[in-house]
């Protein structure tokens, strides 16, 4: 189900349900038109003015056990208790509950430090410049520090406070809540948590953010969404350089980085391309003047035939004068210029591989990724889970204190045990088609 859809679906239910009663907000907007109403059930509350960062989803109509229904409530009440607001929507027509979750100021900010976000500074008037005294006019982002609420201050918080975060930045925080909190009163149970978890059990049939604005007709030409639909996801632009600040900013770190490695590799692929091209067609105009494609064509060697190729009398011999179309497109693509393009790819790949640290030493300067530590990075709540189950414990030489850790033959061995015998696998296939 798209999202497009799945937002028609709130509104028609706000629509058709008898049960359902205006806001305030919605009297107000009385005079407003079809779209406008309809853009606004997509991404607020009924009030009006929480933006939906997060959608989770169930059928009604399907037959599930009380525990489904207890897991449902459970988790629900444990997302409440930790800041989150959440309401219902229900389709009548498809019978589907949709949970909106907005996320407040509190647990933006708390969970901002927790997840060590990096946020922009306030800007420093009259500040006194090391090199320069006048204004860097290419130095148009702010520097950026983990997010601390002790040190608020210091960041660029506007007056609506919530617009500080990002909407990736913020369905980011709810997905981090969401995956991480408990759905069963139970504590012996270790994989009774998360959201993923739930999805996959069939207590909710899906979990997603929702995208920014529409891209249907009367949409915003200047939000994001309809942005890279316009300048990035068309044919039209294939020819273009890549908007990856937007991408980045719309998708998240992981996806733009993707699409910076792929740009730069076709980018690179151009070269070898002509290079290739080159040797191709070098072969197409020479094969005329093979000397081995000319004999057997020209029924040099029919005096002398070939074995067959299978058991008598099924196969019978045959001539070589048959395999003519077959030697001149092996001279197309194996000639001596072959030999040039091989010799090319090899340079090509070393000058390939440099240029990429270089682009992505760029890149991640732009971006604000160079004082990434994956150390300070919050671990998995799935691997936690395994943690939680070891007894073992060993003394960590950065904080000077006993953790839990798992062995070896826990944590990588079964993996080294199956990586091994997959390629022994494979090498007795390879052997097994050598000796036939």
């Amino acid at each position: 189900m798209t999202i497009d859809k799945v937002n028609m679906n709130i509104y028609t239910a706000q629509m058709n349900d008898t049960r359902y009663s205006p806001t305030a907000t919605e009297i107000e907007m009385e005079g407003v038109g079809e779209n406008e109403r309809r853009e606004r059930a997509m991404s607020f509350f009924e009030d009006g003015h929480k933006t939906v960062d997060f959608i989770i989803v169930n059928d009604t109509k399907k037959e599930e056990h009380e525990k489904q229904e207890e897991y449902r409530q459970y988790y629900e009440d444990n997302l409440r208790e930790e800041g989150l607001q959440l309401e219902e929507t229900e389709n009548n027509a498809s019978r589907l509950r949709y949970l909106k979750i907005h996320a407040p100021w509190e647990v933006l900010s708390r969970y901002a430090e927790i997840m060590k976000l990096k946020m922009p500074m306030k800007h420093v008037e009259n500040a006194e410049r090391v090199i320069l005294d006048e204004d860097d006019p290419f130095c148009k982002e702010r520097f950026t520090i983990p997010y601390s609420r002790d040190k608020e201050y210091l960041f660029n918080i506007p007056e609506q406070k919530e617009k500080f975060f990002s909407t990736s930045q913020r369905a980011l925080i709810v997905d981090f809540i969401l995956r991480r909190k408990h759905f069963c009163p139970r504590t012996d149970d270790a994989s009774a948590f998360g959201i993923n978890k739930l999805v996959q059990d069939g207590v909710y049939c899906a979990a997603y953010p929702l995208h920014d604005g529409k891209l249907t007709e009367g949409a915003d030409p200047n939000s994001p969404r309809m942005n890279l639909s316009t300048n990035w996801a068309s044919l039209s632009m294939m020819f273009r350089q890549q908007p990856l600040d937007e991408v980045k900013s719309y998708f998240g770190v992981k996806v733009a980085l993707y699409y910076a490695w792929l740009g730069f590799y076709t980018d690179m692929l151009i070269p070898a391309s002509i290079v290739g091209l080159i040797c191709f067609f070098y072969g197409i105009i020479m094969v005329s003047s093979d000397v081995p494609s000319q004999q057997i064509c020209n029924h040099t060697f029919d005096a002398f035939p070939m074995c067959p190729l299978c058991v008598m009398p099924t196969c019978k011999f045959w001539n070589i004068s048959r395999s003519c179309k077959y030697s001149k497109m092996s001279y197309v693509f194996d000639n001596p210029a072959t030999v040039f393009f091989a010799v090319f790819m090899s340079i090509w790949s070393t000058v390939y591989l440099e240029m990429w640290k270089r682009y992505s030493a760029k890149i991640t300067f732009r971006w604000d990724l160079s004082a990434f530590d994956s150390v300070e990075q919050v671990p998995r709540p799935e691997y936690l889970a395994r943690l939680s189950k070891s007894d073992q414990k060993r003394l960590n030489a950065i904080t000077n204190m006993y953790e839990p850790y798992l062995p070896f033959w826990r944590k990588k061995l079964p993996y080294t045990v199956l990586s091994g015998v997959s390629v022994l696998l494979l090498v007795l296939v390879a052997f097994s088609a050598l000796i036939g």
